[in-house]
């Protein structure tokens, strides 16, 4: 959280890890920001930010019910999950994928990704798609990940009449709409403790960021 903000020149927004306060365990972030002086890095401002809002706010995210959402770095580590036990672990370590290389390289790249899957929570054949979410500035990124299971999307889509069937068409691309914006809020709060960050360093000590967002 320190040397990277000054070899990078830019803000840089740690891997979330676990902080116990009190007994109890909490995911942080750090975010750090370079002091540059004469295009020289004399120090950085750093700013520790919890990711509980950020995490309840995947948590409600239920697509046809049972589906689920997740939050994980582009390397595969979780950041959030439903089963709490895979928070820290990396999915290509645990799931298989029909094809992982194609997903690697879409996570490093920045793109987004689908698949249709056994799904880890519920062992079902689940349509997922990946989201990249980025951090303006920083040239970083975490992905949200929505898994809705295939058999409810199908028992829909034989339900209905061809009429109706691009009805659903557009249902599902109002879906997807909806995740787009889910993404834009996570990384709200991120983006605005990074451009805080960038104030103070640039010597703005009177910044006060909205706390209605975290």
């Amino acid at each position: 959280y320190y040397l990277k903000p000054i070899e990078r020149r830019r803000p840089y927004i740690t891997p979330p890890y676990p902080y116990d306060v009190d007994g109890k365990r909490f995911m942080l972030t750090t975010i750090g920001s370079p002091i540059m002086v004469d295009g020289r890095p004399l120090g950085v401002v750093c700013v520790d930010m919890p990711i509980t809002n950020i995490s309840k706010l995947v948590s409600e995210i239920h697509p046809y019910g049972t589906g689920y959402a997740w939050l994980m770095m582009p390397n595969g580590n979780f950041i959030y999950h439903p089963v709490e036990e895979r928070i820290g672990k990396n999915m290509f370590d645990l799931d298989p994928s029909a094809n992982k290389e194609d997903l690697h390289r879409a996570l490093a790249e920045g793109e987004p990704y689908f698949e249709i899957r056994v799904s880890a929570a519920n062992g079902k054949r689940s349509m997922i798609q990946y989201v990249p979410i980025e951090f303006k500035n920083s040239g970083q990124r975490w992905y949200l990940a929505v898994s809705a299971p295939l058999d409810k999307i199908l028992a829909d889509a034989n339900a209905l009449t061809r009429d109706l069937l691009t009805m659903g068409g557009i249902a599902v691309v109002l879906v997807m709409i909806a995740i787009f914006f889910v993404a834009r809020s996570i990384s709200k709060p991120i983006r605005v403790m990074a451009d805080g960050a960038m104030d103070v360093a640039g010597g703005n000590f009177k910044i006060r960021p909205d706390e209605s967002i975290f």
